[in-house]
């Protein structure tokens, strides 16, 4: 009865209506708006116990909400964060981006070998003291070199030799994968300060002793 007659009078629901919206700003902005509500409801008639129930639920729906709206959606969350700009991976080959097949092992006779045997040697001649590297990690930096960036054995192995005779570059390739790195580089210093006298013979026939130390290398 006393809801029919709250409907009854359209001023009286535009000021319920009112009292209603504003206590939701309230609510929002700072809290405690249903105290309005309830003494808005109570002053029209309503009683106590139905005022206070009808706030009791609203105060409990807004709570489920803000607890569900709290979780995250698995669905909206990315499998993978990183984008692949941002992928330290971005724009290295497949073997380089951890993804290699079972590992390769290199062996004495394998070009890879020869060459990273070769490049220790030359530093040992400039340095005794130089201490033994990894030469499985070396080899993998000379087989990205051939498979991927499609140098030839030859001519990595002259880079090796100019490399290591120039006062300033002995002193900045130290390892196979700063050769890689500075390859480029050094193959246009090689040119400008005459080293074709460094390259080998097209026909060139490579064994052991020509990566070692021995042979025309020089």
């Amino acid at each position: 009865m006393l809801i029919e007659n709250l409907f009854s009078d359209p001023i009286l629901l535009l000021l319920v209506f009112l009292s209603g919206l504003f206590a939701g700003f309230v609510n929002v902005y700072a809290g405690g708006g249903t105290i309005l509500t309830i003494a808005v409801l109570v002053f029209h008639g309503i009683p106590v116990s139905i005022a206070n129930g009808t706030n009791t639920e609203q105060a409990g729906d807004d709570k489920t909400t803000l607890r569900t709206s709290s979780v995250p959606n698995p669905l909206s969350v990315p499998k993978n964060t990183l984008s692949s700009e941002q992928s330290p991976d971005a724009g290295k080959p497949p073997d380089e981006t951890g993804d290699d097949p079972p590992k390769k092992t290199f062996t004495a006779d394998s070009d890879e070998m020869k060459l990273a045997m070769l490049l220790f040697d030359r530093m040992r001649v400039n340095n005794p003291d130089c201490k033994e590297p990894n030469f499985q990690v070396w080899c993998k930096h000379i087989d990205w070199m051939m498979r991927l960036d499609k140098r030839k054995p030859k001519d990595i192995q002259s880079v090796i030799v100019f490399s290591q005779k120039d006062p300033f570059w002995q002193s900045n390739i130290l390892s196979t994968e700063k050769l890689r790195e500075k390859y480029d580089q050094l193959v246009l210093k090689m040119k400008e300060r005459g080293g074709a006298n460094n390259r080998q013979p097209a026909n060139k026939t490579y064994t052991n002793s020509d990566f070692l130390g021995g042979g025309d290398t020089s």
